[in-house]
């Protein structure tokens, strides 16, 4: 395409100033021959005439070869512009401004004045021929003085008229050569490929970026069907599409693989327009080799795909580890709060109590490990319901008021009085970030008190900005260690990590726990002064109806339900056994999921509390087996270490009702037979 611009820079200008000295010998002959014919007393200048005609037949001629310095022969032209309007001017001045000679030279000089490319060459020109033309008429003595006026003021008017239209046109030039000089530039140090070719792909032209790019010489493109190029010929579907983009949009795009003069291949993007010159159409290619960019998207996709098995096997490993380690630690907590209801003496009782507290700290770290691989894998998800807000925040201090009291530390809660009893919220997510601020502001508070206000910013119909605020008298943070306090596994100080402890995931966890809830956590602190954590949520406000009865587990006999436990871990079956004691329950015990469907069909069991991995026959399988025994369904519930929102979907999926997450205790194994047995003669309830 530079070739065709390069034509129009150089071969034009040549071709035009060719055309212009024809006209130069067409014309001089023709107004002689007209001044002769019919014009009587003419004073036809016959040496000028001829010199001028002499000159432009020779420019003319030497236009004619095919290498020639276009600059030079527009020069010879500019001599020849001047010859011919000084021959017409002189002519004029012999026939005393007649009116046949006259009209000649203001027409010559306005088509000479137009050929000039330049404003300060038409300049010159206007002004050399306004001069003399004044001088001429001014010392003419045969035309009358009201005459010479009137030549004087056709001239100045006319031959400004000319040079001012002459600027017009210059401009215009000017921006269109600037144009191509700006695309010729741009062609030229293109990095891609770009191919003139006809409509039919025939290729006329083609820049230095296509040579390098497909191997092959100049020559041996040139005339060439640009389809060679393609390893793949379009289908006569394609070529359709792409013409009628063509002229909708003048422009169209497409991937591809092209093929080198080597040979090999490259993977490229073709974007081709559609032009027109002189009432033909062209379509300029714009080839970009893609096969780096092809090369990284396939990297990408690599590693995207690594990184997905990476998260699963995270996951996977999580999942393991936190069975294995609940297993062992459903034992200590379980047995450890069997123990609490004994009698014991006072080192005893403190002695338990730093087993518990040790094995419900474990707990927390592993629910806190499990709950950020949730968040990262995208699988945390709300159950918002009514909830009363008053009692989330009275039960997140009841569980943390023996820590306070222990410290000396006074916890105090303020609620708004005019709180909504039922606001639609997540209220067991809340209270995991109350926990875990509370928690914080105890564990870094020595002295003094915590507070937790809990008020109403804003209200707007039934739906309110609820904020909540935990304010501690503690240690403080310093204002250039506030950043790092909602980092992963990161603690503002190493010196704080080693005498308070703890996994430094709490306050990220509840950072992405108010995100997801629509609000957003603040902090402000200052050293030995204390800190203060912040945020609010946006709660719906519902009315409902609680329609609750105490049972009264004191009297409540389970005495008579046949329970069957499918547990392989000697330590679970441990626990059972002293739970299932305090409730005065007898229960069977199945190692694996093929004893646990032999014992069913032995005896119809109302309760099976099934284990989810096990060896010979896992929970699910076993469950599944009982699901199709023709015989009176029974109760199963899931124990597993697994916490995971998709492990409960794949028990309920296999027929189980219910899902007991390890470690557990006296009270939850309660409360799971408060929900399906009201006694000892409550009807039992089908699966």
């Amino acid at each position: 395409m530079y070739g065709l611009i390069s034509q129009v820079n150089t071969g034009g200008n040549i071709r035009f100033y060719r055309a212009m000295a024809l006209g130069g010998v067409v014309t001089s002959l023709f107004f002689a021959l007209v001044f002769h014919a019919f014009l009587d007393n003419v004073k036809e200048l016959v040496f000028d005439r001829m010199l001028v005609l002499a000159y432009c037949i020779v420019v003319f001629l030497f236009g004619l070869k095919k290498k020639i310095d276009h600059r030079a022969y527009s020069k010879c032209m500019y001599i020849g512009f001047y010859l011919y309007t000084a021959q017409s001017l002189i002519a004029c001045w012999h026939n005393d401004f007649t009116g046949a000679y006259f009209p000649v030279y203001i027409l010559v000089t306005l088509i000479c004045v137009y050929a000039f490319r330049k404003n300060h060459e038409s300049l010159i020109f206007i002004l050399v021929f306004t001069i003399g033309a004044l001088l001429l008429i001014w010392e003419n003595n045969h035309i009358g003085m009201n005459e010479k006026w009137v030549y004087v003021a056709t001239v100045l008017t006319s031959n400004a008229l000319s040079y001012f239209t002459a600027r017009i046109k210059n401009k215009f030039m000017h921006e269109m050569k600037l144009n191509q000089r700006i695309l010729k530039s741009l062609i030229t140090r293109s990095e891609d490929g770009m191919f003139v070719t006809d409509t039919t792909g025939l290729i006329y032209d083609l820049n230095q970026r296509a040579i390098e790019l497909f191997g092959f010489s100049k020559e041996e493109m040139l005339d060439v069907d640009f389809r060679v190029l393609r390893k793949d010929p379009l289908t006569p579907e394609e070529i359709e599409e792409g013409f009628m983009k063509l002229n909708e949009e003048h422009f169209w795009t497409q991937e591809t693989m092209l093929t080198k003069k080597d040979g090999s291949e490259f993977a490229a993007r073709i974007a081709i327009i559609q032009l027109y010159s002189q009432k033909t159409k062209f379509l300029v290619y714009r080839v970009q080799d893609i096969s780096n960019l092809k090369m990284y998207q396939e990297e990408l996709l690599l590693a995207k795909e690594k990184a997905e098995q990476a998260a699963k096997a995270k996951s996977n490993f999580l999942a393991i580890m936190s069975h294995e380690i609940r297993t062992p630690l459903n034992g200590v907590i379980a047995t450890s709060s069997l123990l609490k209801q004994s009698e014991l003496n006072a080192e005893q009782n403190d002695q338990l109590d730093t087993i518990y507290r040790s094995g419900q700290n474990l707990l927390m770290l592993i629910n806190d490990i499990l709950e950020f691989s949730k968040m990262e894998n995208g699988k945390l998800v709300l159950d918002p319901r009514p909830s009363n807000i008053q009692l989330a925040i009275l039960d997140v201090a009841g569980l943390l008021r023996a820590s306070a009291e222990q410290k000396g530390i006074q916890l105090e809660v303020r609620v708004h009085y005019n709180m909504p009893s039922s606001l639609v919220i997540d209220d067991h997510r809340l209270k995991q970030i109350l926990l875990n601020l509370t928690g914080n502001a105890i564990k870094f508070t020595s002295e003094g008190k915590v507070t937790i206000d809990c008020g109403i910013e804003k209200s707007i119909k039934d739906r309110h900005l609820i904020s909540f605020k935990i304010t501690d008298t503690g240690i403080g943070i310093a204002q250039d260690k506030l950043p790092m306090l909602f980092q992963s596994f990161t603690q503002v100080d190493a010196g704080i990590s080693r005498k308070y402890g703890g996994s430094g995931l709490g306050l990220t966890i509840s950072k992405q726990l108010v995100e997801l809830m629509g609000g957003e956590i603040q902090v402000c602190s200052e050293i030995r002064k204390g800190t203060c954590f912040s945020f609010s949520i946006w709660c719906n406000e519902k009315i409902i109806q609680n329609n609750i009865s105490e049972a009264d587990t004191s009297t409540t006999d389970y005495s008579n339900l046949n329970v069957l436990i499918a547990e392989d871990n000697r330590i679970n079956i441990q626990v059972f056994r002293f739970i299932l004691d305090r409730l005065n329950i007898n229960a069977d015990f199945a190692e694996n999921g093929l004893e646990a469907v032999d014992a069913y069909r032995k005896k119809a069991y109302d309760l099976i509390f099934m284990d989810m991995q096990m060896p010979e026959m896992d929970g699910l399988e076993a469950t599944r087996a009982i699901r199709n025994l023709a015989t009176q369904q029974p109760i199963i519930i899931a124990i597993s270490a697994n916490a995971y929102p998709e492990d409960r979907i794949k028990c309920a999926d296999a027929g189980m009702n219910d899902f007991m997450p390890k470690p557990f205790e006296l009270d939850k194994v309660s409360s799971m037979l408060r929900t399906y047995f009201s006694g000892q003669s409550a009807e039992k309830p089908a699966a």
